[in-house]
């Protein structure tokens, strides 16, 4: 009975959290292309799963009032600063696994709450 409704307490918590709007912030890149959005106070989606060797293209807009840009230093991926409204594509293939950073710096400081984290699994 208690294994039950811990169950269901769960199940409850799971799916209110999952759909969520401040909770959806994933994305699965299978050769589609990812939008990510950044903004004064976050990017979106925070967490990015790619498959290596693959084709993973990003769609970066700022949609802030201040400059950004994308950071992915695994993988050498340095977008230009981009004013507000501004946006760039970026295309590559990871060619190696595990779990990277990625952020908007200013002046070569990462900024404490615009980051992410690319997960690249094996083929």
């Amino acid at each position: 009975m208690l294994r039950t409704i811990t169950s269901i307490l769960c199940l409850t918590f799971l799916s209110t959290a999952f759909n969520h709007p401040a909770v959806k912030m994933s994305a699965v890149a299978n050769s589609a292309l990812v939008q990510v959005v950044i903004t004064d106070k976050q990017i979106r989606p925070s967490f990015i799963r790619a498959v290596e060797s693959e084709p993973l293209k990003l769609h970066i807009e700022n949609r802030g009032k201040s400059i950004h840009n994308l950071v992915i230093p695994a993988f050498y991926i340095f977008t230009q600063n981009l004013r507000p409204g501004e946006s760039v594509d970026v295309s590559f293939s990871p060619e190696k696994t595990g779990l990277f950073d990625y952020y908007s710096d200013k002046n070569s400081i990462p900024e404490p709450a615009l980051k992410g984290k690319l997960q690249v699994v094996e083929k």
